[in-house]
């Protein structure tokens, strides 16, 4: 998950460069104490004192652990994320769609309709995905 976080912000980046866009500084959300964070926050903290000689098992425990604080991570800020990224796809669209899924549907046909000549590639880069 990093590694293709970080290639994609490099690419946006680097596209941004290309076309000359200022990219936005956007700030992070505040956390939201949700329903599922004391077991989230506990598994978190017991992957993360794991400690295992296997080599194998090991790797294994610290990539479970990363998957766990990116749910943790979701859980304190991914839904005013997706809010946010609907709010954005409302400016670029002209309509604010129902959901994420709706939303990623609705993106992907702009990029192969009204986007196929380029015409709206700043804008695009300028649109950051969580």
């Amino acid at each position: 998950m990093q590694w293709c976080n970080e290639t994609n912000l490099y690419a946006t980046e680097a596209l941004a460069e290309y076309l000359d866009v200022e990219l936005p500084t956007i700030e992070a959300p505040a956390d939201e104490e949700a329903i599922a964070a004391p077991a989230i926050d506990h598994l978190v903290r017991t992957l993360s004192t794991l400690r295992i000689d296997h080599e194998y098992t090991a790797y294994k425990i610290r990539g479970a652990f990363r998957e766990a604080r990116h749910i943790q991570r979701w859980d304190q800020i991914g839904r005013q994320l997706v809010n946010d990224d609907l709010d954005d796809l409302a400016e670029l669209l002209g309509k604010r769609p129902s959901d994420y899924r709706d939303g990623e549907r609705a993106l992907e046909e702009f990029v192969h309709t009204k986007n196929a000549g380029g015409a709206y590639d700043a804008a695009l880069c300028r649109f950051r995905r969580c």
